[in-house]
């Protein structure tokens, strides 16, 4: 605060405001007066264990915890800027949060003679997020300044009110991969994962992501050393899908929330209604894509590059659509619209310098992308509400 105006009254009371036109608080009042103060923990770590049950299979399993617990209490006395003279009042918020990963892989290696190696790996992972809970207490009227926001049961003549709040989403997937290898020069990758996530649609909520790829050591093969400008060479293709499952718990069930409803007598009743609709058919947005690589490096390895061109399309969009005023709830979550991309990108990185004392080296990243909206809802027809 200023030191032009006084803190204090010739009785030695705080002053709400210094200045005539009250544009300025009393910092050192609300210092004494204003409390928000937050406590909060936090713990998380990992374990597992790893055994060779034979020859080239292994079983590793892993499990992993984050809890988190505060606590937030805020108090406001009569005489703050913000009470103004009114009862003070205060609340306390306890949140907890707690979220795990528990995961079991069994990978088996082998080779067959000296010139094909099999690679193979099962996974399971159980995933629960964001299991949290959150229990707010708050009353007027405080009778005891000094308790601030502890037992504000007994530290009041009003009513205590409270809220709370609980959410938890789990993901569950399995996943299969096949890795061959012929001579170190031919790779092949095969895969497919099954996810399933509880913040979607009970009866949709599970959906495959198969992926495939190929890749040709070049650098490998004996015409490759008839030449001496290029170290090394690494051609690969692939194509895969992945799934997006990125909402908040409970939107596909119709959850209700509080509201006030006008009987007419001009006063307001107090009620549960539909936040939005239920969606029982909503699933996983889905996004396929197709990419061609190249890898290398010349020039005693001083320039190494990759050029990647892409092409993907995604579907099942998760678009929370806004509804007409009529329906009574404002949107709703659906599977609509696919977009599509492809592009190109290229990067690489130079060694321009390279002494003992002294290092010079450049990166250079090119990247062009094209997008295009293929489809919207299905329809074919405007909405003038979603603005499409």
């Amino acid at each position: 605060m200023i030191p032009l105006v006084s803190s204090y009254d010739s009785a030695g009371n705080y002053i709400l405001f210094p200045n005539k036109d009250q544009q300025i608080i009393n910092a050192v009042n609300d210092r004494n007066t204003v409390f928000d103060e937050t406590k909060a923990n936090r713990v998380f770590g990992n374990i597992y264990a790893e055994v060779t049950l034979l020859k080239g299979l292994k079983y590793r399993t892993m499990f992993g915890l984050d809890t988190r617990n505060s606590r937030r209490g805020t108090f406001n006395g009569a005489q703050s800027s913000i009470r103004l003279g009114s009862p003070a009042n205060g609340s306390e918020t306890t949140n907890t949060a707690s979220s795990f990963v528990y995961d079991n892989i069994v990978t088996y290696t082998t080779k067959i003679k000296t010139d094909h190696s099999i690679n193979v790996t099962l996974l399971q992972e159980l995933q629960s997020l964001n299991r949290a809970s959150s229990l707010t207490l708050s009353a007027n009227n405080l009778i005891f300044e000094q308790q601030k926001w502890f037992s504000l049961n007994r530290n009041t003549d009003a009513l205590v009110t409270g809220s709370g709040t609980y959410t938890a989403s789990q993901y569950l997937s399995y996943m299969g991969r096949i890795e061959y290898g012929f001579k170190n020069k031919y790779l092949l990758t095969i895969s497919n994962r099954y996810d399933k996530s509880s913040v979607l649609a009970p009866t949709n909520n599970g959906t495959s992501f198969p992926s495939v790829s190929a890749a040709w050591q070049i650098d490998k093969e004996d015409f490759f050393t008839r030449q001496t400008v290029f170290n090394s060479a690494k051609l690969r293709i692939g194509y895969g899908k992945v799934g997006n499952a990125s909402i908040a718990p409970y939107q596909t069930a119709g959850p209700l929330g509080f509201t006030n409803y006008n009987w007419g007598n001009g006063q307001a009743a107090i009620g549960s209604a539909p936040t939005t609709f239920p969606t029982p058919n909503l699933g996983w947005e889905k996004t396929a894509t197709t990419n061609l690589g190249l890898e290398f490096s010349l020039l005693k390895n001083r320039i190494l590059g990759t050029i990647d061109l892409y092409k993907s399309e995604t579907t099942d969009q998760l678009q929370n659509k806004t509804l007409p005023a009529a329906n009574g709830v404002p949107s709703q979550f659906f599977n609509l619209g696919k977009v599509a991309n492809n592009g190109v990108e290229v990067s690489l990185h130079t060694e321009n310098i390279s002494k003992k004392d002294f290092r010079w080296s450049s990166d250079f990243i090119f990247t062009h992308n094209k997008e295009k909206i293929v489809d919207i809802d299905g329809s074919g027809n405007s909405d003038l509400v979603n603005l499409w």
